[in-house]
This record gives C-alpha cells, sequence and structure tokens, in this order.
C-alpha cells in the first residue's frame, strides 16, 4: 500500500517476492525524488512527504494506506 512518505510497503505478513518488489519500487522512487530534491534545492524527505500526499489521495478507494504509521481502508 502506499504510504504518506511518498513510499510503498506490504500490509502484513510478506513475502520474499513482496519484499523484492516494493524494495524495487521503492529505490526507483528514492532515485526520482532525489534528483527532484536536487532540481529544487529542497530535502528528500520533503519531496517524498510530498509525492506521499499525492499518491495517497490517487489511491482507489478499498486499497490501503498508511498515515502516521496506521494502515487503514480507503
Amino acid at each position: 500500500g502506499e504510504t504518506d512518505h511518498g513510499y510503498v510497503a506490504t500490509v502484513g505478513t510478506q513475502s520474499v517476492e513482496a519484499k523484492k518488489l516494493v524494495e524495487k519500487i521503492n529505490e526507483k522512487r528514492k532515485a526520482r525524488y532525489q534528483r527532484i530534491a536536487e532540481d529544487n534545492g529542497v530535502g528528500l524527505s520533503i519531496v517524498a512527504q510530498q509525492a506521499g500526499k499525492k499518491l495517497i489521495a490517487r489511491t482507489p478507494k478499498g486499497q490501503y494506506i498508511r498515515i502516521s504509521g496506521d494502515w487503514r481502508l480507503k
């Protein structure tokens, strides 16, 4: 599910395949966020949090989102 920190995470127990997929997605996101941060002279965490807000807003109803560490259905 999407998190308010701009990265994806697994809900509950995770398989090895799910863990690898999450890591791959998050590595790509972090690289993109880093480029945006450098281009705009802001910190990586600021870009990631802004992205997290946008991604959560676009998450369809019925999917899990994590806000402030708590999972909930949107």
